[in-house]
């Protein structure tokens, strides 16, 4: 099973993890996909709204950052699954994909945890 945003809502059972890499459940993609400072700030944006859409222009008001370069990035972040795009006649409005990210990022720290020997284990990490 490989993890990424895109249409992933199970939950997901620690015994998996074990016998895994990390990037056997998350598509870097995705992670790399937040970790570009304005991609990370329009995901916060979009997090601010809840489950409501805004469009590029709304995104980007009050940003120092051009409405073009905002729109390539949130067509970076819909690539990726972060985001999802709904046309409207000329406007594109975007919402964040909550329950993925949110499910991505659980997964992300469970396999985290899975990979790294338990203290109670008696393993040394020396």
């Amino acid at each position: 099973m490989r993890l990424h945003a895109h249409g992933y809502n199970d939950a997901v059972d620690s015994s998996e993890l074990v016998c895994c890499r990390l990037e056997d459940f998350v598509d870097p993609a995705f992670l790399q996909a937040l970790a570009e400072p304005t991609r990370f700030r329009i995901v916060s944006r979009l997090a601010d709204l809840g489950e409501g859409y805004m469009t590029v222009g709304a995104i980007a008001e009050g940003s120092p950052t051009h409405v073009s370069v905002i729109s390539r990035h949130l067509t970076l972040l819909r690539d990726a699954g972060v985001v999802e795009a709904d046309r409207r006649g000329r406007e594109v409005y975007y919402r964040l994909r909550h329950r993925e990210v949110a499910a991505t990022l659980r997964a992300l720290a469970a396999a985290v945890e899975a990979a790294v020997p338990s203290a109670d284990t008696g393993l040394s990490t020396d």
